[in-house]
């Protein structure tokens, strides 16, 4: 009988499904918030007098309609900024532009110092 009455008396200890999500959303909570990241800020294309550079499919790159390299986007850019430092960069992608060459662009931007960066995407 010894055997019986120590089975009862160490039995598990119960916890309930609604503290278990609870402790499982805090947790989650907690995590999302500690796991922010900083990023490229991307606004919406449309306003007037920004500088406009186009990414072609073969390549090529252009500011506000002129051929230009990667070296003088920067440039121009590095310029636009200094007449008005909240100018914004509006980034024409082709259909097929690459994603290196756009995200060398991108990069380029950001270490000319643009802050306000629009992509668009051109059919």
């Amino acid at each position: 009988m010894a055997p019986a009455a120590r089975a009862q008396t160490q039995e598990r200890p119960r916890i309930a499904p609604a503290d278990l999500i609870f402790l499982a959303v805090v947790f989650l909570a907690i995590c999302a918030a500690l796991a922010t990241t900083e990023g490229l800020s991307l606004e919406i294309p449309g306003s007037a007098g920004a500088l406009v550079v186009t990414a072609f499919p073969d390549g090529r790159l252009a500011v506000d309609g002129r051929s230009a390299t990667m070296e003088a986007v920067e440039s121009a850019v590095r310029s636009a900024l200094a007449l008005d430092p909240k100018v914004l960069v509006v980034v024409r992608r082709g259909p097929d532009a690459s994603h290196e060459l756009m995200i060398d662009l991108l990069d380029r931007l950001e270490r000319a110092g643009a802050t306000r960066i629009a992509i668009k995407g051109v059919r």
